[in-house]
């Protein structure tokens, strides 16, 4: 690894030869539009990627003009003969909630793949928006050239399926823990070997929860050989999280997933996988049916689904989502959160008292939330809940029949669907 010295002179990054460094300060200064710095060199020939991590700093926050049109924002850019890496975003556009009190967000980190010996360009930008008065900053912390690199990486959930959901509250399934398949390649010199390799989940720029590599994926703590990759090629149980961890489901929201690997040479790479929406676990007692502990549980929704659900205490409630949503069998949906199955007495009857019922609830304080009920029926007119629903319209102005939709397979339970 080699990092390297940061000079400023006259707006330009100076980038000295490679002994450890300061960090570069990009400040819109007292004037409002936008101020870049940017320098070029070239590479040694063991590097495999650029590394560069980096904060923006927004008096705007503190200043409480935050979602107003003193909207600062920063980009950072690598741009190699190779291909070129980019990340530009605004205070708005991440969110308050990336932000600490000082208008302070986290750690960010962007990587491009280089060849060794390749000439490398690095730019900065902050830009002051709508005045003067309130600075930004945009702070490069490191520049680093990395001798190991992820060329590959996925995550997916226990059924191999690509991970779209993190479930984020406590439970008792695998030991208490929630595990995450994944794939990976990753490239380095021959004689290096890995020595550690967690995820951390992330959510409002601070990392509230690790995962240790799982057993099954133990291979990956070697060394390279002469073809310089480590990889698994197969989904894999890749980590653990624990399932007490600092994540928080109160409301609707996503956490960012990232790879953290380190060599025996001291390099360090940390690989943004994405961001993917929290389910949180529905608590209720009110429940029919066994809870399906080998796909981690049956009770995961978003935390609305779960607020909402609570409206229901009356009914008996069976199936939401299995960990990290995903396919789920039998069911056909179940996959994002927004489903669950309920019960109530009279319900098997499916006779126009049924359907009356579920009208109530399409009418009542919490109906404009249902997009859809799933019951099996036919549509003869000798079917009593087919004639108690083919005219109604709802007081939303949404015809009864439009969204309380025959379905077979729902003759024991109905289904809802949360907008």
């Amino acid at each position: 690894m080699k990092k390297l010295l940061l000079l400023v002179l006259a707006g330009i990054v100076m980038l000295s030869s490679p002994v450890y460094a300061a960090s570069l300060s990009i400040s819109t200064g007292a004037k409002e539009g936008a101020t870049s710095a940017s320098h070029a060199f070239t590479t040694q020939t063991t590097t495999k990627a650029i590394k560069v991590k980096y904060r923006f700093i927004t008096s705007e926050v503190p200043g409480g003009f935050f979602g107003t049109q003193y909207n600062d924002y920063y980009s950072v850019a690598i741009q190699s003969p190779g291909g070129n890496a980019s990340d530009a975003s605004s205070m708005n556009a991440l969110g308050l909630g990336a932000f600490n009190a000082a208008g302070e967000t986290g750690e960010m980190n962007l990587t491009l793949n280089v060849t060794g010996g390749s000439v490398v360009q690095i730019t900065g930008t902050v830009a002051n928006v709508g005045d003067s008065f309130y600075d930004s900053q945009l702070v490069i912390e490191a520049i680093e050239e990395v001798s190991i690199n992820v060329e590959s990486a996925s995550l997916q959930d226990i059924d191999g399926t690509a991970l779209a959901f993190f479930s984020g509250d406590g439970h008792t399934y695998f030991g208490s823990t929630t595990p995450i398949k994944g794939k990976i390649r990753i490239v380095g010199p021959a004689e290096v070997a890995i020595s550690s390799f967690e995820l951390n989940v992330i959510q409002g720029g601070i990392t509230v929860a690790t995962g240790a590599l799982h057993a099954d994926a133990s291979a990956l703590l070697t060394t390279f050989g002469s073809d310089e990759a480590i990889e698994l090629t197969a989904s894999t149980f890749m980590f653990t999280v624990p399932a007490t961890n600092g994540v928080s489901t109160a409301a609707d929201g996503t956490v960012s997933l990232q790879l953290s690997v380190v060599a025996d040479n001291g390099d360090e790479l940390l690989y943004d996988i994405g961001s993917v929406d929290v389910l949180g676990w529905f608590n209720g007692t009110n429940r029919y049916g066994g809870r399906d502990a080998a796909v981690g549980g049956d009770s995961w929704a978003l935390p609305s689904v779960i607020s909402f659900a609570g409206n229901f205490g009356t009914h008996l409630l069976g199936d939401f989502s299995n960990m990290h949503g995903g396919p789920f069998a039998p069911h056909a949906s179940h996959r994002t959160g927004n489903d669950f199955d309920g019960w109530f007495n009279g319900y098997n009857a499916r006779n126009a008292a049924t359907a009356q019922t579920l009208i109530d609830i399409f009418n009542g304080p919490h109906g404009g939330d249902i997009e859809r009920a799933f019951v099996t029926y036919t549509t003869a007119p000798t079917n009593t809940f087919w004639s108690a629903i083919a005219n109604v319209t709802l007081t939303d102005g949404r015809a009864a029949r439009d969204v309380i939709r025959s379905v077979g397979g729902h003759t024991g339970h109905y289904h809802l669907r949360k907008q």
